[in-house]
């Protein structure tokens, strides 16, 4: 009875305290809602930013956070006055005895307080609550510059095949590379072992939930550049200190808070910039309610000023491992190169080799274990790879661990993995041709890629030696009919070239098509669905020459049956000279159940032109009748 009566008296002491607060406050909050009423404060884009409100498409507004937690007012998810009067009387609120100042709204609002502050005048026993947790999380003057990360694209994970944005605050006193800043991530919340069609299917049309999440840097830096094997490019912003802040506040409120996540619109590099939308107080990239491509907000950082300057101050990379491995066997000279291949077969390092030469040698193997050691998941125990490696530490302790790898002839490669995402082309196309059709005659015809890249695009700023076209679609007009004639809902193919010839690297390419595609050229409407998955054998020969065989198999349906057929293709893809392009395929595809005959495959395509913008593109194929385009392509 003893307990229960104390509870019971703090209770109510608690509550007595809280009416007596707010009694003392009711002059201050009064006139608060005054001044945000006279100033129209619900309606300015600060506020607007702030809870991330949109325009609905029936009329209206609608926050985009879907966590009921974010919001003070039963409506204020769609009302943004209601939710600004309910937030000030939240932060006017005391703090009571039996919470800690971490569970004031000051602290767990604490973007939405900075902002207020600066026009209502909040009690000063608000004002100097210590928010203990905010201050642990990020020491906002060690806070040097917020960077804008980029990790390049993946094939072994659909939400990362256009790249993967983050957010990085890099603090002035690390010593350790910035391996330890505190960093920003947003993705959906994916169940374990998902069913990949499932998570296909419900990422596209708004199945799961997306969330901000935070970790230091050296984690995300493990499992995309050591793991994953991408390379990551850090934009460094040139913000003001108040920029800084404001990021850094609201990356706080954001934690934890639910949004809806589509791949092809509300995706990680969508929301990321709603964040930066706060402090810059305008979009990185126009908004579009049908998708948003990650790559497109970095082409979008470097053209970008901030108060007269550029926004990006200064870009720079961290290489996966397996760019490092092909860096540094680039930089070697030829016989160099022969001596790692010899070591891998003899564990012997010829001495005739100078001391400096032995150690670009040394670092290049050890380069090389590391990597493969990446491909198992970077299962140290596997044992024979970290002997192997450890082996190489101590030879190269023994030569000089101080040298650094010098520059050398590189022997005909050109650094490819080493160009930032802003320097290709965009990830839209629109192509304009005229065709000619030996069967059906002459006309015109539109391709439209909405998201996509391929072998005959430039290599910089995307997976290079690879295709990723999604809802490709291809009209084709001759003799007044307009046809659709190619629709590719996916199209991956990737060569995966061993850029040093060494065991391990490279491998099997593979390809995935599914979409609609005429049984051949010479046919009107025959229109059929098609799945297509291959394998590939690709060799770089060298910078200018790769040459590759696919097999591939195909499911052909149309209204009143289905075929099965084999493919098998030989390729070469060459730039003869700088601004041109081409690759020459030839095959055959074979009928497996005996529904189609066999026919011969040929197609000559060239790109003429390096500039990310635009190109001309000369295409010639045949397969039942001979088909020629001529076009201009515009990448936006």
């Amino acid at each position: 009875m003893k307990l229960i009566r104390s509870i019971t008296f703090i209770l109510l002491l608690t509550l007595l305290s809280a009416f007596e607060g707010l009694a003392a406050a009711a002059p201050e909050l009064i006139k608060a809602k005054e001044i945000v009423h006279r100033l129209n404060l619900a309606e300015s884009l600060e506020w607007r930013h702030l809870v991330q409100y949109t325009d609905r498409i029936g009329g209206g507004l609608s926050s985009e956070i879907q966590s009921t937690t974010s919001f003070f007012a039963v409506d204020g998810a769609n009302l943004p006055r209601h939710e600004l009067i309910a937030t000030i009387e939240a932060m006017f609120r005391p703090l009571s005895v039996l919470s800690s100042a971490d569970d004031h709204p000051r602290c767990k609002f604490i973007a939405r307080f900075e902002y207020l502050n600066d026009i209502v005048d909040f009690p000063q026993s608000i004002k100097e609550l210590d928010c203990a947790k905010f201050n642990k999380w990020v020491d906002i003057q060690e806070i040097d510059s917020i960077s804008l990360v980029f990790a390049s694209g993946y094939f072994k994970n659909p939400a990362s095949f256009y790249g993967h944005p983050l957010l990085k605050f890099n603090n002035r006193r690390q010593s350790s590379g910035g391996l330890l800043d505190t960093t920003i991530n947003n993705g959906a919340i994916v169940p374990d072992n998902e069913n990949p069609l499932v998570y296909m299917i419900k990422g596209i049309f708004g199945g799961y939930e997306a969330a901000f999440s935070d970790s230091a840097f050296y984690r995300l830096n493990h499992a995309y550049s050591e793991s994953d094997l991408r390379d990551l490019w850090s934009y460094q912003l040139n913000l003001t200190q108040e920029q800084k802040e404001r990021v850094i506040y609201y990356s706080w409120e954001l934690m934890g808070q639910r949004f809806t996540y589509k791949f092809f619109s509300n995706n990680c590099g969508y929301f990321l910039e709603d964040l930066l939308l706060y402090a810059l107080g305008k979009r990185i990239s126009p908004r579009s309610r049908v998708y948003a491509v990650p790559t497109n907000t970095f082409f979008n950082l470097m053209q970008a000023t901030n108060f007269g300057q550029p926004l990006v101050k200064e870009v720079s990379r961290s290489a996966s491992r397996h760019s490092r491995l092909n860096e540094n066997y680039a930089k070697l000279d030829k016989m160099a190169q022969k001596a790692v291949h010899r070591y891998l077969r003899t564990g012997t390092i010829s001495s005739s080799f100078e001391p400096s030469k032995q150690r670009q040698i040394i670092d290049t193997l050890t380069d090389y274990y590391t990597y493969l050691i990446a491909k198992t998941d970077g299962d140290e125990s596997k044992t024979p790879l970290t002997v192997e490696r450890t082996k190489l530490y101590a030879k190269r302790l023994a030569l000089d661990s101080a040298s650094t790898l010098k520059d050398a002839s590189n022997n005909g490669f050109q650094d490819q993995s080493s160009t930032p995402p802003h320097t290709g082309s965009r990830p839209s196309l629109i192509r304009l041709g005229l065709i000619h059709n030996s069967e059906l005659g002459s006309g015109a015809q539109l391709r439209i890629r909405p998201v996509s890249y391929d072998l005959m695009d430039l290599d910089d700023g995307h997976i290079a030696n690879s295709t990723l076209n999604m809802f490709n679609i291809e009209v084709t007009s001759i003799s007044g009919k307009q046809r659709l004639t190619r629709f590719d809902l996916v199209d991956i193919k990737t060569l995966n070239i061993s850029r040093t010839g060494l065991a391990g690297d490279g491998g099997l390419g593979w390809g995935l098509r599914f979409g609609l595609e005429r049984a051949n050229n010479s046919c009107r409407n025959c229109l059929l669905g098609q799945l297509s998955v291959s394998g590939i054998k690709a060799k770089q020969l060298n910078s200018r020459l790769t040459i590759y065989a696919q097999a591939e198999v195909s499911y052909h349906s149309s209204f009143e049956n289905g075929s099965i057929t084999a493919t098998t293709l030989l390729s070469a893809v060459a730039k003869p000279i700088p601004g041109w392009k081409t690759q020459l395929v030839a095959g055959q595809r074979f009928s497996i159940d005996g529904y189609t005959e066999t026919a011969t495959i040929m197609r000559w395509e060239n790109r003429f032109g390096d500039n990310p913008n635009r190109n001309v593109r000369f295409d010639v194929n045949y397969d039942g009748a001979t088909e020629a385009l001529l076009g201009l392509g515009w990448y936006w």
